[in-house]
């Protein structure tokens, strides 16, 4: 857990930390550190408490997977550390015990209530409580992952070019901290690089503090987006097929440079040092609490508690900098208690103005008390009925009364004045043995101390307190417990079955140590509003009692198994490496997927950390770092002055306290000359701020030009410029940045019309700042000032042919004749000629067995996938039998506030309409969009019969439903049930369950084999991959492609452009999440061009492979752009073609089932070419038609078009005096004998066809978009004019000829929009087609 809130205060107080990162943009990383228990936790339980139904093997499967994903992302170049937790020091022990007993409670409490709501709870259940060092849970991890790294090594080039390091859990000591205790053992070594790239994935808080005590700079921690909230369901964002990694890097090198910026001012210039203000910073966090000790009173995150010490150690530099030992640490994780008694009493004289205050205003109340356990246990001695008392009135009485209530300490009394001591003392050892812990690891602090207290002592007492400046702090460092024994120390007698059984009796009422393990307990709930949170008050262990226990225990019988005595045993972490020539034999953890590795090419050592050469590691900057050139970013690549302001969003939310935001003040010309925008553009640029962004900048917008990159100009906008950067200046401020500007930056040019001139001196306004450049690198927009040359010197390493082909490479054979194409080799032999390079590979199957193979596959697919039939939306409510209004409801997006009233999503997300710049979306095989409307498929009619079959009372509240925009609410949806936030919990387990919630949403241009289609295509596949390969040698390094070098572009195969459903290939892609090579069959096909993404099912099970949220086989599948697939043949039928022929039959399927005629096959291009001659647009009808307000320049591009500035007034707004408003009423006459062609190309009758020719033609009526004010009157007539033509045509064209036919190509929104100027209009239009 780390430090409660910590990690979100950081990101508010200093927003710019953070970075979400995407695998294009990030920065090149030697090692990769993994804490593996939080992966553990997210992928059995994810930390939500209660009843976990889950097997142990899909635990296993999705662990390795999201492995696979951290690999893919960060491409270690030199370690991948995966370090779990092993027996930890005593200290943690009791906020580990803590943990557990809360879990096991909770568990209990959602076993009976299940059991009282009468459901049935059969099944599998995930104990979390085995994640715990000794259990058989954790030997079976162990295992696993030492046989999926054995097996990813022989497979994968990618984790061949760097170590494995594994520390299970029979290596003691926690997971991050055994990895720190790596890093600061590497950096004291006298051959370490400095320049060593460091990034660690985990998810507690005080991960930040250990970084930071590494002063290491080039340092990263990896986590997933956060978004705070408790919500189950996903988000439609969240829900996205093509969707990036949602990841973040917290740049530590950031992180200092804000530090350096908030406490360097208040230090003497000649006494600064960055690695000091760290080291104190550190100290003065762990007061706000953590694993190890309690927080101080008033000192929570939540109560500005970290406000209060920032602010008193600013306040001790600037008093004490005058001499240079004012620093609150020393040696290495020391503390100086001398300097730490300044600055606590200066905090405590605060703590007791805040806690005066309370007491003012009747706040400070303690004694707020939660009983948990089972009804029959006898109330702890702990429990106190009674209480709360009355609040005192003085801070005084208040600090008595505190410690009577938490401590039961009278603190007028000797005895109660000793007890005080004690705790003062306990607290500081606590902070000495945080600090020792922090910066030397357990070996160096203590495996045996603990803090025997609930609560921490007020400051102001303890900076009272006599013996502060010098407490006399010695600690044993002892033995860390075996892992039965932490077992026994942490584990609620619930639990006890994870244990040998002659221990388990132990946790029994009989038992010698029976008050460790009680039933029932009181959680201290005092200034706690959630009810998931408060401090559990349970026993602390005394070892020696319990050690004297479980050796009587043990004495009794039964006697250890085995496995039992490995379990319990210490053994030394392992490497693995890639050798070519070793051949170990892997033993299968999973024999019935994967079978034995024979001839593993792994070398297996065990793996110990280097000895220090001194005293501790150098806490310091080591001589030869660099910074700018080692891709991580900086703060002070542009000018800026800093201020602390609110405004600031992070994590969906806005910050609630301070933030530091920078004000940049770039020092380059405001307005760039035309020699500068083409130099930059000549060149790669750094493109974001502050960080290192490489990108490609291909025009420049000022206000009255836009560059291209092609040396073109065309005149802008001025309007929609400012607009533009406006919106921008605004997302930078969301950030904590802005850009500043004064009038010495402006070359005035007086005689230059329209441009910004000004007469007076100062910072630029608003509107002013408006009119700054903007840069276009890729598909955004970003402020030219901010965009900086990449300095980063070309690289100049070559590598000889032999040195790249060298023998035991692995290849990919690219040569289309050769047997081989596709398959994963070797080079066997090498040679400066590369005619004479070879490559010995394992051919699956030969041409011919490839091309039956393929003909089989497409033969099940023209199967499966015509017995899906569709329907349109009229049809679709016919065949549920619901109400039109309650189906649009249930099948979009339907929030509702469920349990602890968290906004939830109960709708189907079958649709979800295009809304902004935002497409539509749909459900693969459920739902379809098509220029005509939305079609379901059969799969959508009975999961939403089922819907409505298990949850009726949401079917009835829609109906009763009035106001949409409201959302629902569980008293609505279960009205008659006597526990709502219970049957709102069951109604979402029901939907998270579900297919249709499982899936992701796709782009409306798609193609999806079904469940069962792939199911049998997995089926022809295994039949046919039964037989074993042959040995197949290829000559000529052309043949090849390097399969273990990632900076290599894909390599360009024939007929890889247009890919089908149903089509085979092989996976390009170097250190992906399965290896390169790997072969399989599309099952999906989303998007078109660029963005295209395929689902492909895999030839054989492979680590890091998915089941496609349950569309194929576990570990069967993988997600991949189209550019990382390369198909065997070509010959097979594209996707437009499959899309094209299945729709045909699909039409006819529904149109027979519906009694209506099927329309003609061709039918599709003749109404295409019918509809774009009804359409035609002559030229004068066009210019009349362009846009000339700003309010049609707000359109997208493409939907209107293209708006040109007035050469000779720019600045003279649209209406204004001398500008047309008149409108044009009669209809224009339309080219052509337009009634004949339509009737002989759709066969529609004359009558309609006139019809048709009729509505086109009042279709034709030209407007402006917003005329002066005297014509807006007619204007809106026009508008009502167009839109009854509109639906005039709509009804022709669907009397003549089938709907979906007339409109599947061309669309009637998409030829209609170029007539249709005005943006309301169109976008309704978009959402009713």
């Amino acid at each position: 857990m780390g430090i409660p809130r910590f990690y979100r205060w950081l990101s508010e107080r200093y927003p710019l930390i953070n970075e979400n990162i995407t695998a294009e943009q990030i920065p090149d990383f030697d090692n990769l550190y993994l804490d593996m228990n939080g992966i553990i936790h997210n992928c059995s339980h994810n930390n939500t408490g209660g009843l976990c139904q889950k097997e142990e093997s899909d635990v296993f499967v999705e662990a390795f997977s999201y492995i696979c994903r951290l690999v893919q992302i960060i491409r270690p170049k030199k370690i991948l550390y995966m370090a779990v937790d092993g027996c930890a020091p005593r200290a943690k022990m009791n906020q580990q015990r803590s943990r557990r007993f809360r879990a096991a409670n909770d568990a209990r409490e959602a076993k009976d209530l299940a059991l009282q709501m009468g459901e049935d709870i059969s099944g599998p259940h995930f104990d979390s409580n085995c994640i715990t060092p000794g259990t058989e849970f954790m030997a079976k991890l162990t295992e696993h992952l030492r046989f999926f790294i054995c097996k990813k090594i022989q497979e994968d080039p990618a984790w061949q070019s760097f170590t494995v390091v594994l520390s299970g859990p029979e290596t003691a000591g926690e997971g991050e901290h055994k990895i720190m205790d790596y890093i600061r053992k590497a950096k004291a070594q006298p051959d370490h690089d400095p320049n060593t790239r460091h990034c660690l994935y985990g998810l507690d808080a005080d991960l930040i503090m250990l970084s930071l005590a590494s002063h290491e700079p080039h340092f990263a921690l990896l986590r997933e987006e956060v978004v705070f909230g408790r919500r189950e369901t996903k988000t439609t964002d969240q829900r996205m097929l093509i969707a990036k990694d949602r990841f973040q890097l917290l740049h530590v090198s950031l992180l200092r440079e804000y530090l350096d910026i908030e406490f360097a001012p208040q230090i003497e210039p000649k006494f600064h040092n960055l690695e000091r203000i760290i080291d104190d910073f550190i100290l003065f966090c762990v007061l706000v609490g953590n694993d190890f000790l309690p927080c101080l009173p008033f000192a929570e995150i939540g109560q500005h508690g970290l406000e209060d010490l920032f602010r008193v150690y600013k306040d001790h530099l600037a008093s004490s900098s005058a001499s240079s030992s004012f620093w609150l640490t020393k040696n290495c994780g020391e503390v100086d208690f001398k300097q730490f008694s300044k600055f606590l009493k200066k905090y405590g004289e605060l703590e007791d103005g805040h806690l005066q205050s309370a007491c003012d205003e009747q706040e400070f109340t303690l004694g707020k008390q939660r009983l948990v356990g089972l009804e029959e246990a006898p109330a702890p001695k702990e429990y106190a009925p009674d209480l709360p008392i009355e609040p005192p009135p003085t801070s005084e009485m208040a600090r008595e009364q505190w410690y009577e209530v938490k401590f039961a300490m009278d603190v007028n009394d000797y005895e109660g004045t000793q007890k005080q001591r004690k705790l003062f003392q306990s607290y500081l050892e606590g902070l000495h043995w945080v600090m020792r812990y922090y910066f030397r690891g357990p070996d160096h602090a203590s495996w045996s101390w603990y803090y025997p207290f609930y609560h921490a002592p007020m400051a102001f007492d303890l900076a009272n307190y006599d013996n502060l400046s010098n407490p006399e702090i010695s600690l044993q460092v002892g033995m860390p417990f075996k892992p039965f024994q932490q077992l026994m120390a942490v584990l609620p007698s619930s639990s006890k079955t994870l244990l040998p059984s002659c221990y388990q009796w132990l946790f029994d009422s009989h038992s010698p140590v029976a008050n460790f393990y009680p039933e029932k307990f009181v959680v201290d709930m005092d200034g706690v509003k959630v009810p998931w949170g408060g401090m559990t008050l349970i026993p602390f262990i005394d070892p020696e009692r319990l050690l004297l226990a479980m050796e009587q225990a043990f004495n009794q019988g039964p006697p250890l198994s085995s496995e039992e005595k490995k379990r319990d045993e210490f053994r030394m972490a392992k490497s693995f490496q890639y050798d070519m020539k070793a051949g170990v034999f892997v033993k299968s953890t999973v024999p019935r997927k994967y079978g034995d590795i024979q001839r593993c090419p792994v070398r297996i050592n065990e793996f110990q950390h280097l000895a220090l050469p001194g005293e501790h590691f150098p806490n310091y900057l080591l001589s030869g770092v660099r910074t700018k050139e080692m891709g991580f970013p900086t703060l002070h690549e542009i000018p800026f002055t800093t201020s602390f302001q609110v405004g600031v969003k992070v994590f969906q939310f806005e910050a609630k306290g301070l933030s530091m935001y920078l004000h940049l003040r770039p020092t380059s010309p405001f307005e760039p000359t035309e020699e500068a925008i083409r130099a930059r553009m000549r060149s790669l640029a750094i493109i974001d701020y502050p960080c290192m962004h490489r990108g490609k900048i291909i025009a420049l917008h000022t206000p009255y030009a836009k560059y291209l990159h092609d040396g073109a100009q065309v005149e802008n906008n001025p309007f929609e410029h400012e607009k533009r950067v406006w919106n921008l200046l605004q997302e930078y401020r969301k950030r904590g940045l802005t850009v500043e500007f004064d009038s010495s930056a402006i070359a005035v040019d007086e005689t230059s019309a329209g441009r910004m001139w000004r007469g007076k001196a100062g910072d630029l306004s608003e509107n002013e700042l408006c009119q700054q450049p903007l840069v276009e690198a890729g598909s955004e927009l970003r402020l030219w000032h901010l965009i900086r040359v990449d300095e980063t010197p070309p690289s100049t390493t070559t590598t000889k042919l032999s040195e790249r082909f060298m023998v035991g490479t692995a290849v990919l054979c690219i040569d289309q004749a050769s047997e081989a194409f596709g398959e994963l080799g070797r080079i066997q032999r090498s040679s400066t000629n590369p005619k004479e390079i070879e490559a010995l590979f394992q051919r699956q199957l030969s041409s011919n067995e490839k091309s039956a193979l393929q003909q089989k596959i497409s033969q099940v697919i023209e199967q499966e996938q015509t017995g899906l039939k569709w329907y349109d939306m009229t049809q679709f409510i016919k065949m549920i039998e619901l109400e039109a209004n309650v189906t649009r409801q249930i099948i979009g997006t339907l929030m509702a506030r469920c349990a602890d009233y968290v906004r939830e999503d109960l709708g189907m997300n079958l649709m979800v309409e295009a809304k902004g710049d935002k497409p539509a979306f749909c459900l693969p095989c459920y739902s379809i969009k098509r220029p005509q409307g939305w079609f379901f498929s059969d799969l959508a009619v009975s999961a939403l019969k089922d819907y409505q079959t298990k949850f009726p009372g949401l079917f009835e509240a829609l109906r009763a439903r009035r106001d949409q925009s409201k959302d629902l609410e569980q008293r609505q949806i279960f009205p008659t049930s006597v526990n709502k936030d219970y049957s709102s919990r069951q109604l979402l387990k029901y939907c998270n369950a579900c297919e249709w919630k499982k899936l992701r949403l796709a782009p409306v241009q798609y193609m999806a084999m079904t469940a069962g289609c792939v199911v049998k295509v997995a089926d022809v596949v295994e039949d046919a991959l039964g037989q074993q390969g042959e040995a197949v040698t290829v000559t000529g390094c052309s043949s090849f492609h390097h399969a273990e070098d990632p900076s290599l572009p894909p390599p360009e195969i024939s007929g890889a452009k247009d890919l089908a459903l149903g089509q085979r290939g092989f996976y390009v892609k170097v250190m992906g999440s399965v290896p390169c090579g790997a072969q399989g069959t599309i099952i999906g096909v989303y998007g078109g061009d660029a963005h295209q993404h395929l689902e492909v099912l895999l030839d054989k099970e492979c680590f890091g492979a998915t089941d496609l949220h349950g569309r194929c086989p576990p570990l069967r599948g993988i997600q991949m752009p189209a550019s990382m697939f390369r198909p065997f043949s070509s010959r097979a039928t594209s996707t437009s073609e499959q899309t094209q022929r299945m729709l045909e039959k699909q039409r006819a399927g529904n149109a027979a089932s519906f009694g209506r005629e099927a329309p003609k096959p061709e039918t599709d291009e003749i109404v295409s070419q019918a509809l774009k001659k009804l359409l035609q647009v002559t030229q004068a009808s066009a210019s009349r038609d362009k846009p000339r307000t700003k309010d049609d320049r707000a359109l997208k591009e493409g939907e209107t078009m293209e708006w040109k500035a007035p050469v000779k007034n720019p600045s003279r707004p649209t209406g204004s005096k001398g500008s047309s408003n008149k409108v044009n009423r009669e209809p224009e006459k339309l080219e052509g004998d337009i009634p004949a062609a339509f009737a002989a190309l759709t066969g529609a009758p004359a009558q309609i066809a006139q019809e048709v020719e009729s509505g086109a033609a009042r279709l034709k009526l030209s407007a402006p978009a917003k005329p002066a004010p005297a014509a807006r009157k007619g204007h809106k007539k026009d508008l009502a004019r167009r839109w009854h033509a509109m639906m005039d045509l709509g009804g022709c064209l669907e009397k003549g000829v089938h709907r979906a036919a007339c409109l599947r190509q061309e669309g009637l929104r998409s030829a209609l929009l170029p007539l249709w100027p005005v943006a309301s209009v169109a976008a309704f239009l978009g959402e009713q087609m």
